[in-house]
């Protein structure tokens, strides 16, 4: 990209970090979401068992959203680091631009 000021720089990677934010923040909503789900769907097979009605597809839903689970804590893991990574790229921006303007 092209900065006419540090400024310039700066606000960009204050934009690319808040979307990041928010990307995790959302992430963590559906995380809380499908944990409430999850204990939801626990109690509901407990109360099946003792009315000895069949558990499968109740089973099957929490495999589902264990799986689900641990595949939004994974992307979320991923957005933390990707913070580290846009810090990295705009340092090196802002290097870029003092060599450029021998600020």
């Amino acid at each position: 990209a092209t900065y006419t000021s540090e400024r310039d720089i700066e606000e960009a990677r204050g934009r690319a970090l808040k979307e990041n934010d928010l990307a995790v923040k959302d992430i963590d909503k559906k995380i809380a979401l499908m944990e409430q789900k999850r204990v939801e769907t626990q109690k509901e097979m407990a109360q099946a068992k003792e009315k000895n009605q069949p558990v499968g597809t109740l089973e099957r839903t929490i495999t589902n959203l264990d799986f689900d689970i641990k595949t939004q804590q994974d992307l979320r893991e991923t957005k933390k680091r990707e913070a580290s990574a846009i810090n990295s790229r705009y340092d090196d921006d802002v290097k870029r631009y003092r060599e450029l303007t021998k600020k």
